[in-house]
């Protein structure tokens, strides 16, 4: 966590707004909170997008 912050904030960010996308009622003051604190840019990318953009990085990186 104290090596990748950046990450960790965008993970929770993630978690905040599927859990508002669901109706979880108790959660929803979460992603309000963190998309009124921080500058944010939406997008949305669906399983297709994503497999064509970042497929490929996968298989060059050597994780070795």
């Amino acid at each position: 966590m104290r090596a990748t912050p950046a990450l960790q904030l965008a993970d929770m960010l993630a978690w905040a707004n599927n859990r508002e996308a669901i109706l979880a009622q108790e959660y929803m003051h979460v992603a309000l909170t963190m998309r009124r604190l921080m500058p944010t840019k939406w997008i949305k990318w669906g399983e297709r997008e994503l497999k064509r953009k970042y497929q490929p990085l996968i298989y060059k990186v050597d994780f070795r």
